[in-house]
């Protein structure tokens, strides 16, 4: 089963006016999907900026993988050496057409820092191709930063749109698979995927497991559009699938919670009910909540909560949807107005 990796480094802002306050560094940030290890020249799956320390700790509590401990970690080195690389980044992409898609950066910072590209032109024959190579003065990149990009282009048009402000959140559909199934251990290894959609005879659902709390951020939905496809009839026959690829059983929740109790394994997100947040998630809650003006007190987000609360909850014939509404409302609430994030 693939895993996620997280790297972070400092980068010093532009150098200031004589008489003016110094820029603050910004920090780069990372996730991959393979190992950073010094041999690797392919991109990250995605990258950006945050402007300060606490901004990096908002993202990486998105994702509950492994992060690089301190700056001089390997993990945040090789990201570290990929930004100071000098020169124009050039990178083509193939079509299945025959055609290609060619993209330059000024440099590879600029590439991870999420910036527009200097140029990208599609279609090109390879004649074409080779001529605006040319015309660049530098070797084509051949570690897929095309692809890369063109996927983050995908996951902005597919979950960067902004929906209506009223938008509602929904409760998503998860399959699960043993990220441990090869070992006898008590640790709990029963993670979730995200089912992103169905068709007759297919089964999509994220190649990476979601493993953070009770709401999912934008983050994590307009960056992780990985997915791995599942056929459809065989699963709900028989509520299980082996995909050949990722070498993983995905299986319905109750044959997971069953295999889990087996192996005295019980650990796994079984219970944790989860929200897809809608893009205006600030006044998603602030409706939820009847707070009506932003911003506002951590006293007053908890007042609010606690007589929703007293409405919605179950012991009080209230509905279980609109209690965990509620209190995903609250605890979004308060991660916003606190300098920290929640941990999870």
């Amino acid at each position: 089963m693939e895993e996620l990796f997280f790297s972070a480094t400092p980068i010093q802002g532009s150098t200031p006016a004589a008489g003016a306050l110094p820029v603050p560094s910004q920090y780069l940030w990372a996730v991959w999907d393979i190992y950073p290890g010094h041999d690797v020249r392919r991109p990250p799956l995605f990258s950006g900026i945050e402007p300060d320390a606490h901004g990096l700790l908002r993202r990486h509590s998105q994702f509950d993988i492994r992060i690089g401990d301190g700056d001089n970690h390997h993990f945040n080195e090789r990201l570290r050496e990929m930004a100071r690389q000098p020169g124009m980044l050039v990178s083509s992409l193939r079509r299945s057409s025959g055609r290609h898609f060619l993209v330059a950066w000024e440099t590879r910072i600029h590439y991870l820092m999420g910036l527009p590209p200097v140029f990208e032109v599609d279609g090109l024959g390879l004649a074409d191709l080779h001529k605006r190579q040319e015309e660049t003065g530098v070797a084509p990149d051949v570690s897929g930063y095309a692809r890369a990009y063109l996927r983050r282009k995908e996951a902005e048009a597919a979950f960067c749109a902004p929906p209506g402000l009223d938008a509602e959140a929904i409760v998503p559909e998860f399959v699960y698979a043993d990220h441990n199934e090869k070992y006898i251990s008590t640790a709990p290894n029963w993670k979730r995927h995200r089912v992103v959609r169905k068709t007759p005879q297919t089964i999509f659902v994220d190649r990476f497991a979601y493993c953070t709390g009770e709401h999912m951020r934008r983050g994590w939905q307009a960056g992780v559009i990985y997915t791995a496809m599942i056929e459809r009839a065989v699963f709900e026959e028989t509520g299980r699938y082996y995909h050949q690829t990722l070498k993983a059983h995905f299986v319905h929740e109750p044959i997971a919670r069953a295999r889990a109790k087996a192996l005295f394994r019980p650990g796994g997100r079984f219970s944790e009910p989860v929200l897809d947040l809608p893009a205006g998630d600030i006044q998603w809650a602030m409706g939820v909540l009847g707070v009506e003006a932003w911003p506002v007190t951590t006293g007053a987000v908890k007042k609010a909560f606690a007589k929703a609360a007293m409405l919605h909850h179950p012991d009080r014939g209230g509905h279980a949807r609109a209690f965990i509404e509620c209190r995903a409302a609250r605890n979004l609430l308060l991660s916003r107005l606190s300098p920290f994030p929640e941990r999870r």
